[in-house]
Order: C-alpha cells, then structure tokens, then sequence
C-alpha cells in the first residue's frame, strides 16, 4: 500500500480497518483452526482478492473494477521501489521468491544467491495476486498458484527482510551504502523458536497431505495441525533476522568507510517491546468494525513510542530523512516524483507535446523552436508557463 499504491499512512490505516471488517470479520464456520476439523483455510480467498480489487480501483482511479484485476505489480521508474516476499513451491524445489516493482539485473553474472533472488525483470503480474501471494499464511488463507508455481506466506523465507533489502539496495546501487534503515517490527516474539526446522520440508509435507487419499481424515488434519503450528510460529517471529540485519549493516558501512573507526549508525529497529505480539495474527473484536482489537493495538503502540529512547531514535531518523528531502526539492526529478509535474511545450500545435521534466522541455525548446538566445530569466518564466500538475490537467 504504501509503496505500490504510494498511499499515505493514514489511508493504509483506513484500508486495512476495511480489509478487517470484510476478511477478519468473516471467518468460515468450519476450518482447520475451528474444533469441527475440517481441512481449508480459516478464511475465504474471495472477500480477500475482493477487497484487493476495490483498494486498488480506488487508488488508482480506476473506474472499472474489473480492469483493477490486470493492473501489474511492475511500476513506471519514477516511482517508489517495491519489493514483497512469497515462498514458492513446486513438487521439487521450494525457496523464497522476491516480488520487485522495478527491474534488477545485478553485475553478479545474473545468479540467484542467498540474499538476489531470481534477478530479472519486475513482475508483471496483476497486483492482488502479489498481495494473495505475500500474505497467504498457512491456517489462515489459502495459497495460490501463479504460473503453476505455488505460493505462501513470504514469512516462512523471509518474515524479516531486512538483510535481503540491504543487499538488494547495495546490489542495485552499485554498491553504495544506504544513507537509511529503518526496520519496524510488529512486536517482540516472547517464545523461543525451535532450532534447525526445515519449514520447506514442513509445507511440503502439508501440501501433499491435503492430495492424500490413502490416510483417514483425522490423521491428515492431525498432521497438518501439527506442520502447520510449527509454520505459524516461524511465521510470526520477526526476531530471528536482525542480528544478521544489523550484521550486514556494520559490514557495509566498514566497507564505505574503512578509515572511519566509530560512526553514527544508520540503520534502527523499531519493535514494540510489550505484550503486543501475543494479539493473534486474525483478532478483530468484535467482529463488524475491530474497534477493541485496534484500540488495544493503538495503546500498546502509543505507550512504547512514549518512551524516550524511542523517541530519541525516531528524531535521528527523522534528521536524516528532513535533510534528505532538502537536498531533493530543488531537482527537477523530485518535482516529478512527488508531485507527477509535468511539462506541455507551448508551441506545440494544441501543447499536445508532454514532457517530464523541465530540462527535457528545455532541451525541446532549444532545438526544435530556435529558442537557444532566449536569457535565462526568460526561458525560467517560459517553462513556468508551461508547468502542469496533475489536479490542474
């Protein structure tokens, strides 16, 4: 929502209230997780692609809901870099799987390794089913299959993605050092973890369970409850990863830096460091609205960011990020980027010709309208005129 959709915060609030009331709301009345022991997904994968589907109408303006099913994943390069995690599978291989918005071909003689995975073009499939993919959590919704690969919970592989973003963001750039990180936690995992699982060897055990027809029923819903808890806890810690996270970063920076023997950390964690991550995944009370299951998600919030090393933390970041944007308002790519400012050229037949930036109408003006001896002062005020944003076209 945030990057794909470039939606603001408050709206990614409004939206996921709405993805409650419609999915969370709306449990089956027999599933795995229920007493009744019936073997599908707690949730409906319907109401989910639904809601999907009218968030993504709405964002984007898209009059026709249906035509929001086709809208890709894959972004125009003037806007925010995205990236999402599914765990693929298929009857041999399973791995984690990153979904990019952008495309990514790294001087790394274009193989996959721990951290680049399948390096390429960005994904050109439609953005609900990326979404389906990226929040398939076993037990709760059912996976997809998208180009006969199956798809789940990008948790399993990469429930904190932390070390693949770095190395994703020091691959693309060319290996420079993030000015930032930030990595922001939905609450500390009180539980310890087992050690050594194979969670691929987990979900491939309970994919083929649900083709058997050799066991009972109660004996495959035994097993699958018993696969399926260990994945949930896996799924749900988001602890595990940034010791490798902060790792990297220390690795990075003494690489950018080798000369520079104590230096301001650019990287911060934040995690909700009480009992927020004992609220199950799928709690929304009471059932139309989740006003105290999000009341109780606000308070506990509320009451970490009170703290003072918290808010110490989050003023450092918000140092870097005011600095930053400084530096950016005055490029013409900024002006583009935030706003979708566009250049119409004013002798142009109709000003039917668009340009994106003032230095590509700049450029145009010289050349094909002999504009070259304008003065600085005049051609500023010629390309003010023609100066559009969206709300004005």
């Amino acid at each position: 929502m945030l990057g794909r959709l470039r939606m603001s915060v408050r709206q990614a609030l409004a939206a996921y209230t709405e993805f409650g009331n419609q999915v969370f709301g709306k449990s089956r009345y027999w599933h795995i997780n229920s007493a009744l022991w019936y073997p599908r997904s707690k949730y409906a994968s319907s109401p989910m692609e639904k809601v999907f589907s009218e968030l993504i109408s709405r964002q984007l303006d898209i009059r026709d809901p249906g035509e929001a099913t086709d809208e890709t994943f894959e972004s125009s390069e003037d806007q925010t870099r995205t990236i999402v995690f599914s765990w693929r599978q298929s009857r041999s291989v399973s791995k984690p799987y990153l979904w990019r918005s952008y495309h990514h071909r790294s001087r790394m003689g274009g193989q996959d390794n721990k951290f680049h995975l399948n390096l390429g073009p960005a994904a050109n499939i439609p953005i609900y089913e990326v979404a389906r993919a990226t929040s398939a959590a076993p037990r709760y919704f059912e996976p997809i299959v998208i180009n006969r690969w199956t798809h789940v919970d990008g948790a399993l592989g990469a429930n904190n993605p932390s070390p693949q973003t770095i190395n994703e963001v020091y691959s693309k750039e060319n290996e420079r050092v993030p000015a930032l990180s930030v990595s922001i936690g939905t609450g500390v995992n009180l539980q310890d973890q087992d050690e050594g699982t194979d969670f691929s060897e987990r979900m491939q055990q309970v994919l083929q369970s649900r083709k058997s027809n050799k066991l009972r029923r109660r004996q495959i819903l035994g097993k699958q409850w018993e696969l399926l808890t260990g994945v949930a806890r896996q799924t749900t810690d988001t602890e595990a990863a940034v010791v490798n996270w902060e790792r990297d970063c220390k690795l990075f920076q003494r690489a950018g830096f080798p000369n520079q023997e104590d230096f301001e950390p650019w990287w911060h964690r934040l995690n909700v460091d009480n009992t927020l991550k004992a609220i199950p995944l799928d709690d929304w009370t009471p059932r139309k609205g989740g006003k105290e299951t999000l009341q109780q998600i606000t308070n506990l919030t509320s009451e970490y960011l009170a703290k003072q090393h918290v808010q110490d933390t989050i003023a450092r970041i918000a140092q870097v990020l005011v600095d930053k944007r400084r530096r950016r308002v005055w490029t013409e790519k900024w002006e583009h980027f935030v706003m979708k400012v566009a250049y119409r050229c004013p002798k142009s037949k109709g000003h039917t010709e668009q340009f994106n930036s003032r230095e590509d109408l700049r450029t145009h003006l010289q050349a094909k309208h002999d504009h070259a001896t304008l003065t600085e002062a005049e051609m500023h005020k010629l390309l003010n005129k023609a100066r559009v944003v969206p709300s004005q076209s």
